[in-house]
This record gives C-alpha cells, structure tokens and sequence, in this order.
C-alpha cells in the first residue's frame, strides 16, 4: 500500500463523525470506558480510527493527538468528545510523547513517511512511539504497519523503504513485548481507494482527450488488497474487541481485491472518459515516475513497490474477514466522488 495524499473532505472520516447522531456515538466521558490514544487522529488513518471507535456498540474515550488543535478537524474531535492533546510525535520529542500517553488503556500509534521520506526517521519515530505507550502504562499497542518487500523476496527486492521502515518498527514491537502483559497488534491497511480517483501522478497517464491510462508494472489480473480508509478504523475497533487478538497479533485490513481491468472497467461507466491499463516495463515505468517529477531513487523504490508486491507479498497476506459492520465497495465507494472534477 501506498498512502499517496487525497482530499475529500465531505466524505472524510471526521465529516462522518460530525453527522453522526449522539444516540450512535459511543465516545464518552465515562471513566469506567477503556481511554484509546489515536495518533495522528486528524489525518487520514486516525480520523478514520476515531469514527471506527465513535461507530462501535462499546464505549470509548478518546484522545486525540495532533500537532494543531486549533484547525477545524481536531475543533470538531473536541465538540464530538474526543480529548484532543497538542503533540509532535517526533523521537527528538519523547518526553512530551510519553506524558501525553499518560493513563491510556489502548494507543493506536502510525508514522506518515511521506512527510521527510526517511526510513531511518520512519524507524526511529517508531521505536519511540512503542517505548513511550509502553512507558506510559497502555496494556494494547496497535501499530498501522507494512509488509517487508524485502523478507518477503529473499532479498530480490531491498529498495521498498516506506514498507520496510513500517516493518521494522512491528518487529521490534513484537520483539519489546514479547513475554509481557501488553498485546501487540500490528495491522496492515490495503491500497487506499483514493490513490484510484484522481490524476495520481504515479499510476495515470493522461493521454488524448478523453482517455486516461492505468500506468503500472503489474499483470492485468493482478488483485491488490484495497480498502476505502474510512473503513480503517473498523478493523482498529476489531483489534481491540476481538478475542483473538487478547494477546496481539497481525490483522491485513483490505475489503476487495482490485485488479487493474476492474478499476478502469468502473472509472470508465462512472465517467464520460475512456480508461484502459497498459502494463508498464520496469524501466518504463521507472522513466514514466521520472517524469512526473520524483527523484531516481524514489522511481525505483515504486518500480520495486508495485513489482515485488505482485511476486512475493499479495499472497502471503489474507485479509481479516470479521467485520460485522458494513465495508465500501469500490463501485460504491467511486459513486460517492466527483469524479468529473478530479479527472478533468
């Protein structure tokens, strides 16, 4: 999975929890109800995190970090009941990370990567993440993680740093906690749904008017594990409330395999343009990231990404089947998106 940046904010997790009704909410107040840290709680995965939670049939608190507490989104976590901290989760910043952890139960904690694009910072902030819940006193420690390309190839495939990153950091938490009273969750979201609806710069190619080209190295019959990210924080819920996982575990939180002929065969009843796939050569490929602006390295990183994830990862990863509530479909989920401005 790639987390490529989008932009939907009437759809967004956080416009879902500012609708919702307060007879369905579950965050509360109560001090008998276990208290979940969301990291990143604004941003795509945590905002997602915090509707899972406010959708349960279980009561939550909820706190909430974010780096601004004053921009709108972390205004309406507030007005919803969310406990919202103001905390850079950096490793040069783990005293403040660890007191805001303080007193919880359960701590979802994520990295975004594509914020410095370092897999040593990726590591370390982490690490750092796992040491301060732990410190802090959390018996649950959910970590939103990635498969190791690299394992996965025998080493074929070295260069997919923002999984490997992700991936170290769920092995030294699965390492730290071995053998204690904390339980360890690592999941593993799919490919988000969004990458799919608009001009991402690394996978459409827009050719002549009215046609558009999935640009990518893999088979057309290829199905990558996809999710809708709003239905992130459902699979969250599941890790804490399912008894498998009382003492940690792996979760793969996908809702459908997509294939590249299913995704242009609906982008293309959906709009008035004519989608198709063209499987790029790795070289191609690599030329064609080149030219939307990324650096060699990083071209290569996707090459290997995309690649690898077809030979060695997709099959060694079933998804987690359990969800009672419902999941987005991806025609249901396109429905919902303006797809005439995004591809105009």
């Amino acid at each position: 999975m790639i987390s490529w940046q989008y932009h939907s904010s009437q759809n967004s997790p956080i416009h879902r929890l500012a609708q919702a009704s307060p007879a369905t909410m579950t965050i509360t107040q109560d001090s008998a109800a276990p208290l979940v840290a969301v990291v990143g709680a604004t941003g795509k995965q945590g905002s997602s995190v915090v509707a899972g939670l406010g959708g349960s049939n279980k009561p939550y608190r909820v706190r909430g970090f974010t780096r601004d507490p004053s921009k709108p989104a972390a205004q309406i976590l507030a007005e919803q009941g969310v406990e919202v901290v103001a905390v850079n989760v950096a490793a040069e910043n783990a005293d403040a990370v660890r007191e805001a952890f303080r007193g919880v139960d359960i701590a979802f904690i994520m990295t975004t990567f594509w914020e410095h694009y370092s897999k040593e910072k990726e590591i370390e902030d982490g690490k750092m993440l796992i040491d301060a819940a732990h410190a802090a006193g959390a018996k649950r420690i959910i970590w939103s993680t990635l498969r190791s390309v690299e394992a996965a190839s025998g080493g074929k495939y070295r260069n997919v740093n923002h999984f490997e990153s992700k991936y170290q950091v769920a092995e030294y938490g699965r390492q730290k906690l071995a053998g204690t009273d904390v339980a360890f969750v690592s999941v593993e979201p799919g490919a988000y749904m969004q990458l799919f609806t608009s001009h991402n710069p690394i996978m459409m190619r827009k050719d002549e008017d009215n046609k558009v080209t999935l640009f990518l190295p893999i088979s057309s019959t290829f199905g990558l594990g996809a999710i809708d990210i709003r239905d992130f924080g459902k699979f969250i819920a599941a890790a804490i409330e399912d008894p498998a996982y009382a003492h940690g575990g792996d979760m793969v939180a996908a809702t459908e395999a997509l294939t590249p002929n299913t995704i242009v065969a609906a982008l293309s009843a959906a709009t008035s343009k004519n989608f198709v796939f063209e499987r790029a050569s790795n070289d191609a490929y690599k030329a064609f990231a080149m030219s939307s602006g990324f650096p060699e390295h990083f071209a290569e990183q996707l090459v290997e990404t995309f690649v690898g994830e077809e030979e060695y990862v997709a099959a060694t990863r079933p998804a987690y089947t359990k969800i009672s509530a419902p999941l987005t479909t991806f025609d249901k989920f396109i429905a919902g998106q303006n797809l005439s401005e995004a591809f105009a």
